[in-house]
């Protein structure tokens, strides 16, 4: 098996090649093409259509069969199958893929939809462009990145792989939106508080320190979520404030804690600690339900 850089070597080769022959590996602008889950949610109705459509995505795989070429497209939406048939390319279109598209590339493609004979959702390509020639190959399909550091230090290879890690990484987004919702709904108002401080407070934990050069002095990056700074507010007039960002503490590091990580704080006045109690388990129920879809789950033995 070739290894990284002989592989590296062998792309710019190619990169070189296509620009010798007047082909840009990496245009300014691309066809604002249809996503891919679209694309295969409206299937029956393109394809019944006839019409030509634009894609655009990342080569996954690539099967070549002498005069046909089978590859997958992604786009961070979903997938669809491609292909090309050299009878329905033109020669040139179907020679430069066959010589300059591997996989990891950036593409744009224009054909139609097509069932093929096994049933598979496929464009058939007419034309094809480059849009980000790439120069490293992306890790072995079926088995990923292996090494959890490299999972680690590597996330948006994990992601682009682990379609577990991938939902994973949109619940969050969904969790966040779900809860800003949750408090606005019910009259919290959302504001920003300083993440430097000249003392800490709010929490127990050893934070950050840096040092301010312009009024010469050290501060600090805050441990929680500008709880002092919201009891301020309160003082100020405003009864019910939140705030959701990012906290930091200069601590030890393990699965289940980083330095830095995001947290929401609510202030709620004229009201006691059994109001916040039965306000935060509605908060959970609902995140369970809108982020999970359910509001039963086991971890370590406990139901």
């Amino acid at each position: 098996m070739a290894g990284l850089e002989e592989i590296r070597k062998v792309r710019i080769e190619k990169l070189k090649a296509m620009r010798a022959v007047g082909l840009e590996p990496y245009p300014a602008r691309a066809k604002p093409g249809m996503s891919l889950v679209k694309t295969v949610t409206s299937f029956d109705k393109i394809f019944q259509g006839g019409q030509e459509i634009v894609l655009v995505g990342r080569i996954m795989s690539l099967r070549p069969q002498g005069a046909l070429v089978f590859f997958t497209l992604k786009d961070g939406t979903g997938s669809l199958q491609g292909l090309l048939k050299q009878s329905e390319t033109n020669d040139a279109d179907f020679k430069n893929f066959g010589e300059f598209a591997d996989i990891g590339d950036f593409v744009e493609v224009l054909g139609k939809l097509f069932l093929t004979a096994r049933g598979e959702k496929t464009i058939l390509v007419k034309s094809w462009r480059m849009l980000s020639k790439s120069l490293r190959p992306l890790p072995e399909k079926w088995h990923g990145l292996q090494d959890p550091d490299e999972k680690l230090r590597k996330r948006y290879l994990d992601l682009l792989l682990d379609d577990e890690a991938r939902a994973s990484f949109e619940k969050k987004a969904k969790f966040w939106d779900t809860a800003r919702k949750f408090m606005k709904d019910r009259g919290f108002l959302e504001v920003e508080t300083p993440t430097l401080e000249i003392t800490t407070g709010g929490a127990e934990a050893t934070p950050f320190r840096t040092h301010h050069n312009d009024l010469d002095m050290d501060v600090y990056l805050r441990i929680s979520v500008g709880e002092l700074w919201q009891k301020r507010l309160m003082a100020a007039g405003f009864p019910k404030t939140f705030e959701i960002g990012r906290i930091y503490r200069n601590e030890g590091t393990d699965a289940n804690h980083v330095q830095e990580f995001t947290n929401l704080e609510f202030y709620w006045a004229y009201a006691n600690y059994e109001d916040g109690m039965k306000f935060t388990e509605e908060l959970y129920r609902v995140l369970a339900s809108e982020v999970f879809g359910q509001t039963r789950f086991e971890s370590r033995d406990h139901t």
